[in-house]
């Protein structure tokens, strides 16, 4: 284009930045951007969020940084899209001072956060369970005049349900529902695993029930929070029940409700029913994984059937799964010991 005495223009170079980004090319976007301005090409805000949204992609924030210093020092002011951009960087990367420090310098240059950017960094403290910050940035939101979605309420209930804080979870289910805010179906898995994770199996299947009746159609998912809760729970009977009936219910076991019932048994010390288990796995067509295989290892080595165990050792192998750290300590430590490896939670 260019040796035709054509000189790209601002579209040009914007969408021949965008197709080298989606490659995964940045540095040679970067050398783009400075031919760009060199020839006297102002970039746009575009051109810039689309510098500032692939950096952040790739985990590279002291170079998405530098396109926004960039930015500036050519009088364009970042809009909230490149600011939201850069905080959810630094969220994904569990660095929540820095992220607060872009809300901040975002607000000293006169461009208002909205229910994103305040979503973004609750689910960035969620996940560092810090609820404290969390609980206060939604005050902040609210004192902002800004009305929490969906997302931002999910967020919050998942992440008090994890902390086992079930009561401050639910008071935000009944707050959002007062704003005629439905809960969603992560809203709802998000408490179901937190019944089950301090064993309120009873009120977990009375959820289970309300979703069953309501427009939420439990998928599999959903079942694999019963079933891990009702194993971790001993109630081993139950959790049977429960798999058992996924079929008319629609649904196909997949491998992790397989392994969870698995290990469920396993732990229970009924090794033979996880073994059949495993075989009726494999008719179905659903392939094992490692940690399948890990688990009836464990459990067979328990209960000093060797022969079965060597045989899966060497099942895993030949469909090319290693003999991983996990399986080598469990027979390392059968073979010194002669005791049962111990079963992890």
């Amino acid at each position: 284009m260019m040796k035709a005495g054509i000189e790209p223009d601002i579209v040009t170079y914007t969408s021949i930045i965008q197709g080298v980004c989606n490659f995964g090319h940045l540095e040679e976007a970067r050398r783009l951007l400075s031919h760009m301005v060199q020839s006297r090409v102002m970039p746009e805000i575009l051109t810039f969020s689309i510098l500032v949204d692939a950096h952040c992609k790739e985990g590279l924030l002291v170079e998405a940084e530098a396109v926004v210093d960039q930015m500036i020092q050519l009088g364009k002011m970042p809009n909230i899209f490149i600011y939201n951009t850069l905080m959810n960087g630094y969220c994904l990367q569990n660095r929540m001072k820095d992220a607060m420090e872009v809300l901040n310098l975002m607000v000293e240059r006169g461009c208002s956060p909205d229910v994103v950017t305040y979503s973004m960094l609750i689910n960035g403290y969620c996940k560092a369970k810090r609820m404290d910050k969390s609980k206060m940035l939604f005050q902040e939101m609210l004192q902002r005049g800004l009305i929490p979605n969906v997302i931002t309420y999910s967020t919050l209930v998942d992440g008090f349900c994890k902390v086992g804080n079930l009561e401050a979870a639910t008071e935000l289910i009944n707050e959002m529902q007062s704003r005629d805010l439905s809960p969603n179906h992560y809203t709802l898995s998000a408490l179901l695993d937190g019944l089950c994770k301090t064993q309120q199996i009873d009120k977990a299947m009375i959820l289970l029930q309300k979703m069953e009746d309501s427009k939420f159609v439990p998928d599999i998912v959903t079942y694999n929070i019963l079933i891990n809760g009702m194993c971790n729970a001993r109630k081993l009977d139950d959790a049977i029940g429960l798999f058992d009936g996924l079929h008319a219910r629609g649904l196909q076991p997949n491998v992790w409700t397989y392994s969870i019932l698995m290990h469920g048994l396993c732990k229970g010390g009924r090794t033979e029913e996880a073994y059949q288990l495993l075989k009726e796995m494999q008719r179905n067509g659903c392939l094992l994984d490692g940690v399948a295989y890990n688990t009836i290892i464990q459990g067979l080595l328990r209960d000093n059937k060797n022969t079965r165990a060597v045989q899966l050792v060497g099942e895993k192998v030949e469909r090319g799964f290693s003999a991983d750290l996990a399986t080598m300590e469990l027979w390392i430590n059968y073979l010194l010991t002669n005791e049962a490896p111990s079963f992890s939670s």
